[in-house]
Formats: C-alpha cells, structure tokens, sequence
C-alpha cells in the first residue's frame, strides 16, 4: 500500500492520530508504527483518552483542581474543560492564587492568577506577590495596590516613589528636607541618611551628633 493506506485493496487510511512520521501505520492492519498523538491510545490511535486522562500515552491525569464534578480536561493537553476550583488558577488549574489575595477566599482570575480583589495590606502587583517596601511610612507599611507607591509617604531618610532611595546628598530627615550640619567635616556636609549624624566627625570648634555645639 501507498504511504497512509493499509487494508484490503489499500481501501483504509491510516489514523490521523499516529504519532511520529505523518500517516504511518502498519500496511495490513493499520497499527500506528509509532505510537499516538498525545491525547489518543488503543492501536490505531482513534480512541480519545478516557474521562481524567491526557496526553502522551494518555498516561497524565487531570488535575484535582479542575472544576467541574469530574474534574474535566481536554485529553490532548490537559486544559480543565470547567474552569479550576476557587483558589487555583492557570489552563491545567495547578498554580495556586496568592495567600496575598485580598478576598477570604483567595481567589483570583483563571489564567493570569489576578487577583479578583486587589492586595492584603503591604503587597502590590497584579498576584500580589510583591512585598511594600519596609521604607514606607506607617505601621502597616501600606502602598498602591498596582504600582507599589507608598501611601503614606516614607520613613526619615527615604525618597522616591517606593521609597527606596535614600536621602540625596547633604540632606536627611521626614521628607529628606533637613540639611546635614555646615560644621560635618570633609569637602561636603556628609551625614547619615536618617539621624543627620555626621559621617567624618565635627569640624574643629564644634561637637555633638549633628555638629551644632
């Protein structure tokens, strides 16, 4: 028989489902040479897998966390038919939504892993899995639910948007607006981001943290 043919007088095709080389299957009774497509098994690879079953040999199993009463998948790649049960997301359901996720009961969007209701206090970004930078003011830490933005500004001697530079040079303090000592010593008034503490010393004539006395 010609390639793809098999049978009395050559009358049958070969499985469309026969894995490796297209169309190969055995000349006399169509067994498929190489196997099957995933998604199919028996010997002439036109059986679908059965109900829980996917893939290469049909040798996977469906996910526990597909929705649905029987857990449901396509038998080729295992895509959960019914959705994934609430907490879960992702085409085969096996990627867990965030325990950052704002709603009781964790739940977010099916295949992106979103979370359906924004963030638990001190997290942002789409899954939540991004932690407020331990710069932003207030004793919850809290920032923008999508951009990371500290809500309630930042802490003495930090900056930015997240609040996660420092103080540019020369300056210190809630809002970076106080201006190290003239008598730190060195070329420029070098002092500590956050308590304004001289980092080389005082001047001569002067003492004290900030180098005032």
């Amino acid at each position: 028989c010609n390639k793809g043919f098999f049978g009395e007088g050559c009358s049958k095709t070969c499985s469309g489902h026969c894995g490796g080389n297209a169309n190969s299957c055995h000349h006399i009774n169509g067994f498929c040479k190489e196997g099957c497509d995933p998604g199919y098994t028996g010997s002439l690879c036109i059986k679908a897998c059965d109900l829980g079953r996917y893939g290469s040999r049909c040798s996977s199993r469906c996910s526990e966390h597909c929705g649905g009463p029987d857990n449901a998948c396509d038998h080729v790649n295992g895509t959960c038919k019914d959705g994934c049960d609430q907490g879960y997301s992702g085409q085969i359901c096996l990627n867990q939504c965030s325990r950052n996720c704002a709603r009781k009961d964790k739940a977010c969007e099916r295949f992106s892993g979103k979370c359906l209701e924004g963030c638990t206090a001190g997290y942002f970004g789409d899954r939540c899995l991004n932690k407020c930078s331990r710069n932003c003011a207030g004793p919850n830490k809290v920032c923008n639910r999508r951009t990371g933005a500290c809500k309630a500004g930042c802490k003495p001697g930090y900056t930015g948007a997240s609040c996660d530079e420092k103080c540019p040079q020369g300056y210190y303090g809630k809002g970076c607006t106080k201006i190290c000592s003239g008598h730190c010593t060195g070329d420029l008034p070098l002092c500590h981001h956050v308590t304004g503490t001289c980092d080389l010393g005082c001047d001569p004539g002067y003492q004290g943290n900030l180098c005032t006395n």
